[in-house]
């Protein structure tokens, strides 16, 4: 099964595995991931509301890096992991 297409539930029992990879940096990749996501949702939520009308600018750019962040983060979470994984079976 290719990664992209793995449930959270496998991922993570992948992760809890004594397989090779995932490991941490892809954990901490996906993490981030995660975490862009969810600051751009917050934005997504604040912006154009009165309350927060002094903080446009601010919020949207903010949501802008976040959207932005989130597929390289999905990248580096793809990449680390594939490496490890081709890297140990080079071991076998």
């Amino acid at each position: 099964m290719k990664l992209s297409e793995q449930t959270v539930a496998g991922f993570t029992g992948l992760l809890a595995s004594d397989a090779p990879a995932p490991g941490g940096g892809s954990a901490a990749a996906l993490e981030g991931a995660f975490g862009a996501a969810l600051t751009a949702m917050v934005c997504a939520l604040t912006a154009g509301r009165e309350k927060y009308a002094a903080h446009q600018a601010l919020i949207a750019d903010v949501q802008k890096r976040a959207e932005a962040l989130r597929p390289r983060l999905l990248e580096v979470w793809y990449s680390i992991t594939c490496r490890r994984q081709s890297k140990s079976s080079s071991f076998r």
